[in-house]
């Protein structure tokens, strides 16, 4: 199901955008976890949490994580925040 993705971090590490130390068999299936996580209703209640706000929220989590500054500048710029380093 999963480990087969592992190839697409291969691009954006050799773009600088992520981190070469990283694990891309685990973080692929943390990040399928994170986004089933979400839909789980004894952990986001429905009423008190959008499935889509959580769906940003773990994802910028996700990539803060695995992005080197370069990546870090980028996700600033696509989502138009200005932070000095």
């Amino acid at each position: 199901m999963f480990p087969n993705d592992c190839g697409k971090f291969g691009k954006g590490i050799q773009e600088g955008l992520y981190r070469l130390t990283i694990n891309k068999e685990i973080l692929a299936r943390l990040r399928i976890e994170e986004t089933e996580m979400a839909l789980n209703p004894l952990l986001f209640h429905k009423e008190k949490y959008k499935i889509a706000d959580i769906q940003i929220e773990l994802l910028d989590h996700y990539l803060h994580g695995i992005t080197t500054l370069k990546g870090h500048k980028l996700i600033n710029k696509y989502r138009q925040i200005n932070e000095d380093e």
